[in-house]
């Protein structure tokens, strides 16, 4: 009935180990989820990252198809499409954007930053 002393110390020795063991594998458990929500996260952010790369690649192709020219005298230049011919203004192209000029009879106008180019004289206002 009665279990020798060393049954009992060998019994709490292996419950001690089994509870150890247990708290290693539930910490060990806890930093795999740690880890794989870190992994899910940079993931994400890696494929974020080749969207923009390739974004600004294609931004990057579209800006090459641009040309500075002469639309009156030296101090009227714009931006003109190789193929389209349409032309942009310098101002938004410096800044990243690619806004089309509309033509009125004197002037390319920028809608988008109110700018305009003087055909006639080269002057911008």
């Amino acid at each position: 009935m009665f279990r020798s002393l060393k049954e009992l110390s060998d019994q709490n020795e292996y419950i001690r180990k089994t509870a150890e063991l247990l708290d290693l594998l539930i910490s060990t458990q806890q930093r795999t989820i740690e880890l794989t929500e870190e992994n899910i996260q940079l993931k994400k952010s890696v494929e974020s990252s080749r969207t923009e790369i390739e974004s600004l690649k294609k931004a990057k192709e579209e800006f090459a198809m641009y040309d500075l020219i002469d639309v009156g005298d030296a101090n009227s230049k714009v931006y003109q499409h190789r193929e389209t011919e349409h032309q942009a203004c310098p101002k938004c192209f410096e800044d990243g954007k690619i806004k089309t000029l509309q033509r009125s009879r004197f002037y390319l106008i920028c809608k988008a930053c109110n700018t305009h180019y003087n055909l006639v004289q080269g002057s911008v206002r």
